[in-house]
């Protein structure tokens, strides 16, 4: 492709894969964050929840079947809302890119043409500076 024989266009490409990159491990990163504050919300309820039962006289073997059906909600939502952050940014990072690179084209389409309209308009002579006459 004519495209990357330009090395700041090159570059430029580099500098995107690096910042898709950084961006989607940063998504990562929060992702787990956010996940880790969740669950630890979540266990801060149960520990209250189940102190309050067992002083209001509930058996363990009820509270115990309680808790064991929160548990699955709680990692069936955290899968589903990682597939939907891993989703927008892959569409966001498709978008990025398609939108490079339809300006990286029009910006060879309009190098090709200005190539070939500068010399029609301002003839490139040199045989006046090396003393030559034409």
């Amino acid at each position: 492709m004519k495209l990357f024989l330009d090395k700041q266009i090159r570059c430029f490409c580099c500098f995107l894969i690096l910042f898709l990159l950084i961006l989607s491990g940063s998504g990562a990163w929060l992702f787990s964050l956010q996940t880790d504050s969740a669950k630890e919300m979540l266990y801060t309820r149960e520990n209250t929840m189940i102190s309050v039962l067992l002083e209001q006289g509930v058996s363990e073997d009820v509270i115990a079947a309680a808790l064991a059906n929160t548990l699955p909600e709680f990692t069936g939502s955290r899968k589903e809302a990682g597939r939907h952050i891993v989703s927008a940014a892959a569409w966001l990072s498709v978008f990025l890119m398609s939108g490079v690179f339809v300006f990286l084209r029009k910006r060879d389409r309009l190098y090709q043409k200005a190539e070939g309209i500068v010399p029609l308009r301002f003839p490139l002579d040199l045989c006046q500076y090396f003393g030559q006459k034409s």
